[in-house]
């Protein structure tokens, strides 16, 4: 293998001279994508403004303007069909035989007391099962995402994040996106707000938003089915094809399911009430929530 000592030395590498991946990383992907790309590659304005948009606003909670033009590749990579990839046995496989193939020394309960540069490496003290001190090429700092509050989800603010870990967040703007799961339906009535106006009561199985509510848009930037609870998983997929163009035969009702929602700040009990109706089958309805950077 090849050891890389920067981010861009990998870009460069791996772009093999087809790319600037490094200016990528630089520019936003409305710049690139109407003035800096291939021609035959440039898109129109509304476009961008409608599908492209509703996607990156869904995987990173960004608009074109405020993601770079590497990032929204990467977004847009996945929304076409059949480029998607699963291992057969779970994607957990990857990381582990990673791990197995680097033979690496793990040390486990073992607390870091102190991380001192030397000599242009870095010496790192532990206490715990992992007692001790060792010197490294180079240190590579987590933070966890979840824990340390009552609600399970660890305060990710830019400037609680700036707090902990000082420096290395001080450069760049922090987006966050929040996923929450709802047992329930979607409200036809907040529906037609939006303009869902369907005389069969169809429901669309995804929704993308284009705006932030701050810019006169809506709480959310996404809101998708994962599976119906009182459908068979060939009427949910069904439904799910079907969330543009008409009804399927297959399809006679409106998914009673778990939707998932994607939005920039955590959504509170009034809006998840405003935007699902309980289940059918009368039980409670509950949402979970949880951050990620």
């Amino acid at each position: 293998g090849v050891a890389f000592r920067s981010v861009p030395d990998m870009l460069t590498a791996a772009a093999g001279g087809l790319a600037d991946l490094v200016r990528l990383t630089e520019i936003p992907f409305r710049d690139y994508a109407t003035a800096n790309c291939p021609s035959e590659w440039r898109m129109s304005r509304d476009l961008i403004d409608t599908l492209i948009t509703g996607g990156t606003r869904t995987n990173y909670g960004q608009t074109p303007e405020t993601l770079t033009a590497f990032a929204s590749l990467v977004s847009m990579a996945g929304t076409q069909h059949g480029r998607l990839f699963a291992i057969v046995g779970g994607n957990c496989q990857l990381a582990m035989l990673a791990a197995k193939d680097s033979a690496a020394k793990v040390h486990l309960e073992s607390k870091v007391l102190s991380v001192t540069a030397k000599g242009g490496r870095w010496e790192v003290k532990t206490q715990g099962k992992g007692k001790g001190e060792g010197v490294f090429d180079a240190v590579v700092i987590a933070y966890p995402l979840e824990g340390g509050t009552p609600s399970g989800v660890l305060d990710l603010s830019e400037a609680n994040l700036k707090k902990k870990v000082g420096d290395f967040a001080k450069r760049k703007k922090l987006h966050v996106t929040y996923a929450t799961f709802v047992r329930g339906t979607l409200n036809a009535e907040f529906l037609s707000t939006l303009g869902f106006d369907d005389p069969r009561g169809k429901i669309p199985g995804v929704i993308m938003t284009t705006r932030e509510a701050a810019k006169g848009g809506v709480e959310f930037s996404s809101i998708g089915l994962q599976f119906g609870t009182d459908m068979t998983q060939q009427e949910c997929d069904d439904y799910k094809r079907a969330s543009v163009g008409p009804l399927p035969p297959s399809v006679t009702k409106r998914p009673d399911g778990v939707w998932k929602v994607f939005s920039n700040s955590p959504l509170s009990e009034a809006t998840v009430s405003r935007l699902f109706s309980p289940p059918s089958d009368g039980t409670t309805w509950r949402q979970h929530v949880g951050g990620g950077g």
